[in-house]
């Protein structure tokens, strides 16, 4: 395998075309350049320089190695670049996407320690469902998302921030007939009034349901949780 280092040391001896002044620009002694050198032509099988008592020259593969490694090496100092820029980066505009269930919950505290890491942060928020977020991501309409774990796409890079464990909420008079924690069996005879099509957290509740035998209430759908908590205390 071929290092950033030795690409470095390549460049500088194909510029130069002597190994003493290309081992003093590098900083490092002359043998460690003829072994790192060496290395990069074992690598590729031949020689990327011609030696000779007249001086040093590059050898026809060597000349295709330095086309390459310049691209390279010209990529990785833009990269560098970026690096140096530190906390610039985040001085810009932040993309965040959320899905819709908990971004009344978490956004507050969101903003608030941006605000207060990056005073001159931009944040633009897209609250929506899972699948939408995604799809966003994937196309870069944003730049990161808090939705639920897992997802199925190995394009996407996932952090796990924390584990939210699921709360049945039912009226104050129905609480003390049920046991903390509720019992997936004492489910089979409710019925259950959950988030709408397209939630991640409704998909979840559903499998709840069908492990304990219980069923939706029928034609009764809310768009976020605080609707739900209405419905159930109403």
């Amino acid at each position: 395998m071929i290092t950033i280092r030795q690409l470095r040391y390549f460049h500088a001896l194909s510029q130069t075309l002597h190994f003493g002044r290309a081992a003093k620009q590098l900083n490092i002694s002359q043998p460690a350049l003829s072994a790192q050198i060496a290395q990069m032509e074992a690598f590729f099988g031949g020689p990327l320089f011609n030696r000779a008592a007249s001086g040093v020259s590059l050898t026809s593969d060597g000349a295709l190695v330095r086309e390459r490694a310049a691209r390279i090496l010209a990529e990785v100092g833009e990269l560098e670049s970026l690096a140096t820029l530190g906390d610039r980066l985040l001085s810009r505009r932040l993309r965040l996407g959320i899905i819709a269930s908990v971004a009344p919950y978490l956004l507050p505290a969101i903003l608030r320690e941006l605000g207060h890491a990056y005073p001159t942060l931009e944040c633009e928020i897209r609250e929506s469902v899972t699948d939408r977020l995604l799809a966003d991501l994937a196309t870069g309409r944003i730049d990161c998302a808090v939705v639920a774990l897992p997802i199925e796409n190995p394009g996407i890079e996932t952090i796990a921030l924390f584990d939210d464990p699921f709360h049945l909420a039912l009226p104050v008079a129905e609480a003390s007939r049920l046991a903390v924690p509720v019992p997936i069996a004492a489910l089979r005879q409710e019925r259950l009034i959950l988030l709408e099509e397209g939630h991640c957290l409704r998909a979840q509740a559903l499998e709840i349901c069908r492990i304990a035998d219980a069923g939706e209430m029928a034609g009764l759908a809310a768009t976020s949780l605080t609707t739900i908590l209405r419905m159930v205390s109403g």
